[in-house]
């Protein structure tokens, strides 16, 4: 599905539940919206596309860039990433609850009220990111860079494995639920 970008434009489709889009051109597509859920993206390219409150439920995606994206309120509830880029996109509202994240990177995202519940974020990069007021309970950020990253307000829980102690946390700004 190399010229995915010329479909939507011609057909106006937000719809690729159950699809492989390897190497799909998403450049300047509209999928405020779409339906990815259960989908395997693999090295996609969504340069300035508008991915709000997209839904990739349930996907994989592998190796694959959301750079310098507005992506309020995405849904990547149970996915499967790895080797993807947010890199300082606009993740406000997002849910990230239940995925496996590996070589991951946040570096620079805004993930305002994000909810990452029991997501498994082990070796990712969240330097400089904002998580501010996110949800992090029972979520494993072990190995995980968190350097710079802001998490006053951010709600963590007895389960949650962080790479610092949970004092550091609490000073942090981390609230302990």
């Amino acid at each position: 599905m190399n010229n995915s970008k010329n479909i939507i434009k011609e057909k106006g489709l937000k719809n690729f539940s159950g699809k492989e889009l390897d190497r799909a051109n998403f450049e300047r597509a509209n999928l405020k919206d779409a339906n990815l859920s259960g989908s395997i993206v693999r090295r996609a390219f969504f340069r300035l596309a508008n991915l709000r409150r997209a839904n990739f439920t349930l996907s994989e995606v592998f190796q694959t860039n959301f750079r310098n994206l507005k992506m309020w309120g995405v849904n990547f509830k149970g996915a499967l990433l790895k080797n993807v880029s947010f890199f300082k996109s606009d993740l406000d509202l997002a849910n990230f609850s239940n995925i496996t994240a590996r070589n991951c990177s946040f570096h620079g995202a805004t993930l305002r009220e994000a909810c990452f519940i029991k997501a498994d974020l082990n070796n990712s990069n969240f330097y400089n990111a904002n998580l501010r007021r996110a949800d992090l309970r029972s979520a494993n950020l072990e190995n995980t860079n968190l350097k710079h990253a802001s998490l006053v307000g951010a709600i963590i829980d007895e389960n949650t494995k962080l790479p610092f102690s949970t004092t550091e946390a609490l000073n942090k700004g981390i609230i302990l639920k």
